[in-house]
């Protein structure tokens, strides 16, 4: 009981309530990303999607899938029309979020604690995809012994904090809360051991 409160404690709030669907927009998934099936065999028969939390890991170009008894590879992402490139930077300090579109110039320093970004804390480019799908050039196969697991996504970050005068005392003594409605929330997939994804911006191929 005690190494499961340790884990429970070293926990964010944030996290554990997402991890055990609590948080709204995760208990009722609405936005949800699909896997696109090439394949003519299967295409019609398969219906591939997940929410987009589980599914920008599960579906990310070079994850492998099991279904229907065959394993398909995710060759890239699909997005409609132009890709909406934008670059995030997580503080290291008080963990704020900063995001933008590419056009625009990332700040030298957070705008909440001042901490400095330059040469600790690096722009990443990110777009929100429409769904992901295989290749035609690479056709589903028998099921292995194991599957190459998804790469890891990021924390979940909230993007608005709420107004320091909103906080209001709780029950529990030396404890503070604040209300966010409407407030929206960051998580991305930087690619295996961070390396990111390198996707033609014409077709997203990977």
């Amino acid at each position: 009981m005690q190494k499961l409160q340790s884990q429970f404690l070293e926990q964010r709030l944030i996290d554990f309530l997402s991890s055990c669907s609590w948080l709204p927009g995760y208990a009722f998934p609405q936005d949800i990303v699909k896997l696109k099936v090439l394949d003519a065999e299967f295409s019609k028969k398969m219906r591939l999607e997940r929410d987009r939390e589980v599914g920008i890991s599960e579906y990310a170009p070079g994850a492998e899938i099991i279904a229907d008894g065959k394993l398909f590879t995710s060759a890239g992402v699909e997005f409609k029309g132009q890709p909406d490139v934008r670059w995030w930077i997580s503080c290291r300090e008080c963990r704020r979020i900063e995001t933008g579109r590419i056009t625009d110039e990332p700040p030298v320093a957070c705008t909440i604690c001042g901490t400095s970004f330059l040469g600790a804390c690096e722009p990443r480019n990110y777009i929100r995809p429409d769904g992901f799908t295989t290749s035609m050039e690479d056709p589903p196969t028998m099921p292995k012994l194991s599957r190459l697991r998804p790469p890891r996504t990021s924390e979940v970050f909230l993007l608005e904090g709420v107004d320091p005068d909103s906080f209001v005392e709780s029950k529990v003594s030396g404890i503070t809360y604040g209300i966010k409605k409407g407030g929206k929330l960051f998580r991305a997939n930087s690619g295996r051991n961070f390396d990111s994804f390198l996707l033609c911006p014409i077709c997203g191929k990977h």
